[in-house]
């Protein structure tokens, strides 16, 4: 999540994490409940993106006249209450269908009438206004989506939800010196009963009240005495500031991490690793030995329990920062006591070269597993102040890359039971960055999810807030555009699913985030639509995740060559899915296997004896096979064919039981819980596609194909066990169909 600070603004409260309010929460001006009224007859519908339409009529001159018929919030929880309100003139008598009825006392004092929605489901609720001359009505359209029940492969919630994942307290964010020396700060003195009211009032909404964690690079400047000339404030004189910089101080040398050459990398800020060992007369605990994550994670987790807490979140500066770049002697010296590695040479750059050339992979897991130690120590600390705790924060969007920041949740998981452990994979665009290409999220999510599942993993997606169409608009797309877009993209990643450890195939997201701070617009008959149809079974071949290869690409490339140094899988993936080139004799993988069906993903901490036969893919799709090792790639071959989309993209493409066909799309098919085939195909190119969806080792039969979200209907007819569905995909958006009764032979 990126955060923006004006550094003159150092004394503004920060606060990491938006907080949703009551009921629905935060769906942006495409979600659901406006409408419009005049005095002659007429309709409207809102946009393909949206999820409302509202109507109005008259029924002549003189009537009421209705002005605004609209929702508090724009959807709603099954088992939540929502209102309608309402702005009426000249009317004797007002009545709204649906159970509601005539319309008296105080809710037609106050304009408004509380509804609580019966079933999961689109209703239109239509408000009718009397008088003498005649009658005016006004509907609305309301989606009602399930219940949430927290963290759910099932049923993922938004981030910020009522019983959804979390919300950071008030007083739950500030300056890290401010959270790190909170026994000092005035402000957890003065405010307590504050804060401990609304973080109970979070935790017992079903969410955990958390804190947010952020670094922004001058922490220690602030209690050195700022830095006018930088607009950075002096601090100097607030106790937890003085307290911050009286114990950093004093202990740069033998505390603050150093880059490759041995200068201390952030003299402003007082960072340290979390790895970092202790030096004696510093530990805290009474143990023999402690690291400074474990320290800092105790003193934390005390503030968490003492503010009644549960999270502990890390965002910008602070989860996923300083990766390589602390080198402290003291530092290396404990990963050669961990490591069992001895590492030569006299000097710091000379033991930095060493590492890096011969033992990289395992210094990503020490930096791992020093990571882990503050925020797992934090969450015990909470655990044994008798609270579930949450703890992790955001992620990139590739998971190879993560382990060079410490964020390994495989690694992390040693440390804390996974079920306290949440991440959400960072997919949107900014102010200053693009929107991600199309099924990017299918490949990072379903890479992150499948690698550690475990670990509960979050969406971290794009939804229409200022910044969102900002990118649109630099892009140059159109609104409709732009809703395209979001369509595709939240489709995908809440359709992507992986294989559980013990065999089972569940949604690889656990959790939404709708932009930053939770509170962008999403099209919610998208979402009841996602929500409706539960990846159940695979539909087609499988991605795998070998973390054997991953760390084969952490070794420094040979010279002269251009190998990458991190798994580059899923670059490989949207390059071979991409409209074909225009010169495939110098890029013949560009669209080789265009077309293919990304939803399924394994990774290898799978037991694969445990899969069902339903959930065997047609293929394993592995990337850089050359690197995988012979017994691991035996095991995949023994349940089915092994290929490398780069090598034989042709063996891809005839995987099957399902593949778009036409230029620029692509699918992801599965089977719902209800044992329908649910297949989506989006459209890359600029232009629309007339193509079809091609099937093979299906059962015979004709077959209805329901049409979801504005998607003709059509039939298919499969004879010899292949059929062919002709589909139309406009340019950039995303179809959406539900085949039941289709089989898929031998599963």
């Amino acid at each position: 999540m990126l955060l923006r600070l004006n550094l003159a603004l150092a004394s503004v409260f920060v606060s990491l994490f938006f907080v949703g309010c009551g009921g629905g929460g935060s769906g942006g001006s495409n979600g659901s409940g406006s409408s419009s009224s005049s005095s002659s007859s007429s309709s409207s519908s809102s946009s393909s993106s949206s999820s409302s339409s509202s109507s109005s009529s008259s029924s002549g001159s003189g009537a009421p006249a209705i002005s605004g018929f609209t929702l508090t919030y724009s959807y709603s929880r099954l088992g939540d209450e929502n209102e309608l309100n309402w702005d009426v003139t000249n009317a004797t008598s007002l009545s709204i269908d649906q159970g509601v009825g005539a319309i008296s006392g105080t809710a037609l004092a106050n304009k408004k009438v509380t509804i609580k929605p019966a079933a999961i489901g689109a209703l239109v609720y239509k408000l009718t206004a009397s008088n003498a001359k005649g009658s005016t009505t006004a509907t609305l359209r309301l989606v009602t989506l399930p219940a949430n029940v927290g963290l759910s492969a099932d049923l993922p919630p938004f981030q910020t939800e009522g019983h959804g994942a979390m919300q950071q307290a008030w007083g739950g964010g500030g300056w890290w010196p401010q959270q790190l020396f909170w026994e000092k700060a005035d402000f957890y003195k003065s405010s307590w009963n504050d804060i401990v009211n609304d973080a109970d009032g979070r935790n017992s909404g079903g969410v955990a009240a958390s804190l947010g964690l952020v670094s922004w690079g001058f922490d220690l400047t602030l209690g050195n005495g700022g830095d006018a000339a930088n607009g950075i404030a002096d601090y100097s004189a607030k106790p937890e500031y003085k307290a911050y910089a009286d114990w950093m101080n004093p202990r740069a040398v033998d505390y603050f991490a150093q880059d490759a050459t041995g200068k201390v990398a952030y003299p402003k800020e007082g960072y340290i690793s979390f790895g970092l060992p202790m030096l004696p007369a510093d530990i805290s605990n009474g143990a023999a030995s402690q690291t400074y994550g474990e320290w800092a994670g105790e003193r934390i987790g005390r503030l968490a329990v003492d503010i009644h807490c549960r999270g502990v979140f890390g965002a910008d500066g602070f989860i996923g920062l300083n990766y390589y770049t602390d080198w402290h002697p003291r530092l290396i010296d404990a990963f050669e006591k961990w490591s069992g590695i001895t590492v030569p040479g006299k000097t710091v750059a000379e033991r930095h070269d060493y590492i890096v050339a011969n033992c990289p992979s395992k210094w990503y897991d020490f930096w791992a597993h020093g990571q882990a130690s503050f925020f797992c120590t934090a969450g015990k600390v909470i655990l044994a102040g008798g609270k579930e705790p949450l703890v992790g924060g955001q992620y990139p969007n590739i998971p190879a890359l993560a382990r060079w920041f410490g964020d390994d949740p495989l690694i992390w998981q040693q440390h804390l039971d996974p079920k306290y452990l949440l991440f959400y994979v960072e997919n949107q665009s900014a102010g200053d960055r693009n929107t991600p290409p199309m099924w990017t999220v299918v490949a990072s999510l379903g890479a992150t999810a499948c690698r550690s599942p475990q670990v509960a993993i979050g969406a971290f997606n794009d939804a229409a807030i200022q910044d969102y169409w900002g990118v649109v608009s630099r892009a140059g797309w159109s609104e409709a555009d732009g809703w395209k877009y979001l369509k595709h993209a939240w489709l995908s990643s809440a359709w992507v699913h992986i294989a559980n450890v013990d065999g089972s195939v569940r949604r690889a997201a656990k959790m939404f985030c709708r932009s930053f701070w939770d509170a962008g617009g999403v099209d919610m008959d998208v979402v009841l639509t996602y929500l409706t149809h539960i990846p159940r079974h695979p539909f087609g071949p499988a991605f795998y995740y070998s973390t054997e290869i991953e760390r084969s690409f952490e070794m420094p490339p040979p010279q002269n060559t251009e190998t990458p140094n991190y798994y580059y899988q899923h670059w490989y993936i949207l390059d071979n899915i991409a409209v074909p080139s225009s010169d495939p004799v110098n890029f013949p993988q560009t669209g080789a296997t265009q077309g293919m069906n990304l939803g399924y993903w394994v990774g290898d901490s799978v037991d694969l004896s445990k899969l069902a036969a339903a959930d065997i893919p047609s293929a394993w799709l592995v990337y850089n096979l050359d690197r995988l090792p012979a017994a691991e790639k035996a095991r995949l071959q023994a349940l089915a064919p092994v290929i490398d989309p780069r090598v034989n993209p042709t063996a891809v493409m005839a995987a099957g039981p399902v593949r778009a066909k036409g230029s620029g799309l692509n699918c992801v098919a599965f089977v719902d819980q209800n044992g329908s085939v649910m297949v989506m195909v989006s459209n890359l190119a600029s232009t629309a596609t007339i193509g079809s969806l091609e099937f093979t080792n299906v059962s015979n039969g004709t077959f209805a194909c329901n049409g979801l979200l504005g998607t003709p209907s059509g039939t298919l007819t499969v004879k010899s066990n292949t059929g062919s569905l002709p589909i139309t995909v406009e340019e950039r958006d995303t179809i959406v169909l539900e085949i039941p009764g289709l089989k898929w032979i031998g599963h």
